[in-house]
């Protein structure tokens, strides 16, 4: 919905009609210019009607931009409803794996990386009520987003995931301990780790066992997702490092059996996707199992678009002089 901050400036419409009045009235007189071409040959003027065409039309221009202008003055306000919540609901901290086996076209076509950020990206944009932070592995971990309501910068660091940036191994231990380290503990909800890796612990100083068991004395809850599958896939993938290109097939050894280990000692869950439908239901399972967001509450959040409409402004007015010296320039 669009009102006017100061609306009295309206009133300066009234000028339109009376000065049509006056013109009718001939008090004062309308601006017309001559638009014509002398045929020499029979010595009489011959008007030209594309010219008159697109000299009404620069004239029509200023007239919006007028319009526009006196809607500018009265300062136009944007007013639209935003759902906000008291508190940040659940903390769910996702850690995903970049490594380069990651980039394994084995899931439907699709590398797992590929695929886990596109579900990871629905699944935030349903659910507002929650505050998300982000952790990367690979031969170690880093913390890049800790957990937050700011979802924009969240998608925008998960979306610039690239495999191989954090080195070519995978260190699951490492990734989780970092998480644990970072992930927040609301007053009313609850914490969450969300693991997503092909399953390959090969590197890294803390052993996936033992990070598990500190995050699950922190009272966070855990859920291991494995994608992918054992055996020779298609990869292909530029390393961010080096600008080096991969192509070509690689061997890779999901190791279902220690990420089910891992879900175990931390009283968590673990489940298994091949395909984007498989890691889809698995987040709708997961959907189901989390605490009920807060309840939330809507505000009136006010937008001025005064620069707005001045912007268009300034475009018909350039637009207009286009028309007026550069076109008509040349015909007239």
């Amino acid at each position: 919905m669009i009102s006017f901050a100061r609306p009295f400036f309206l009133f300066l419409f009234a000028f339109f009609p009376v000065h049509y009045i006056l013109i009718k009235k001939n008090i004062i007189k309308k601006t017309n210019i001559e638009l014509a071409l002398l045929n020499w040959n029979s010595k009489t003027t011959l008007t030209k009607p594309h010219v008159n065409f697109l000299y009404r039309i620069s004239k029509l221009i200023i007239l919006l931009a007028t319009v526009l202008l006196i809607f500018a003055v009265a300062t136009p306000v944007r007013y639209e409803s935003k759902k906000v919540f008291a508190g940040a609901g659940n903390s769910i901290m996702f850690i995903v794996d970049v490594s380069p086996s990651m980039t394994a076209k084995d899931m439907g076509g699709k590398t797992r990386l590929s695929v886990a950020k596109t579900v990871i990206t629905d699944f935030v944009e349903n659910h507002k009520e929650h505050s998300f932070g982000l952790t990367a592995l690979g031969s170690t971990a880093a913390m890049l987003i800790p957990p937050t309501m700011d979802h924009a910068t969240f998608m925008t660091r998960l979306n610039s995931l690239q495999a191989g940036e954090l080195g070519n191994g995978s260190a699951i231990g490492m990734g989780i301990a970092t998480a644990t380290v970072h992930t927040a503990h609301p007053k009313e909800g609850k914490s969450y780790i969300v693991l997503l890796t092909d399953g390959e612990n090969n590197t890294g100083k803390i052993h996936p066992q033992t990070a598990v068991k500190v995050a699950s004395r922190k009272d966070i809850h855990f859920y291991v997702i494995g994608l992918g599958k054992t055996g020779y896939a298609e990869v292909e993938y530029t390393n961010p490092n080096t600008n080096e290109k991969v192509n070509g097939t690689m061997y890779t050894n999901f190791n279902e059996a220690m990420l089910k280990k891992i879900a175990n000692v931390g009283n968590g869950h673990y489940a298994f996707a091949s395909t984007p439908e498989d890691l889809s239901n698995v987040f709708k399972k997961f959907t189901s199992e989390i605490p009920p967001p807060p309840t939330g509450f809507y505000i009136t959040v006010e937008a001025n678009m005064t620069s707005f409409f001045l912007k268009i402004v300034l475009a018909l007015l350039c637009l207009s002089w286009f028309i007026k010296r550069v076109i008509l320039g040349a015909l007239i």
